[in-house]
């Protein structure tokens, strides 16, 4: 978290929207930076059966940059959350990194056909995939009981979307 907290939390005003399993680790980011960590900085995830994830990302962070004009970076904590983001700051016309910056966890090859090079959190998903299906197969046969927690190191792919203050 050191590369992320010095690259985005000491260029922006951090806004975030978050999913269930990476906010512990950002909220103890924030406090370590004394950001508030109130609805006002989080926008929390809650959708209903109709709306997906991208279109719930569009409304809400459209609505968001609309009524705070103060916001200068989001972090989007998953590739659907910054595709609906992405729209909604396109919309408005928001220029990366110049009006706002952003940084999204998991680096998804698409990311590299937007025109401006985001930086990301990247994990060993190939890694992660395979110890899944080990397990998995494992389970299956009888091999192994209980279910684990494997914590895998990320990785800042710093690229173009953050402005440097």
């Amino acid at each position: 978290m050191d590369k992320f907290e010095k690259h985005l939390i000491k260029n922006g005003e951090l806004k975030y929207l978050n999913s269930r399993e990476r906010d512990e680790g950002v909220r103890m980011c924030f406090n370590k930076y004394e950001i508030s960590t109130d609805k006002k900085n989080f926008l929390n995830f809650s959708t209903n059966s109709s709306q997906s994830y991208t279109d719930f990302a569009y409304i809400n962070i459209k609505k968001q940059l609309e009524e705070n004009k103060d916001i200068t970076a989001i972090f989007f904590t998953g590739f659907l959350f910054l595709i609906g983001g992405l729209k909604a700051i396109h919309e408005l016309k928001l220029k990366i990194p110049d009006d706002i910056s952003i940084i999204s966890f998991d680096d998804f090859p698409e990311l590299h056909m937007y025109p401006i090079a985001i930086s990301t959190v990247s994990q060993p998903i190939k890694t992660m995939g395979k110890k899944a299906i080990d397990f998995l197969s494992k389970r299956i046969t009888g091999e192994t009981g209980s279910p684990f927690q494997k914590i895998y190191k990320c990785k800042l792919l710093i690229r173009d979307s953050v402005k440097t203050i």
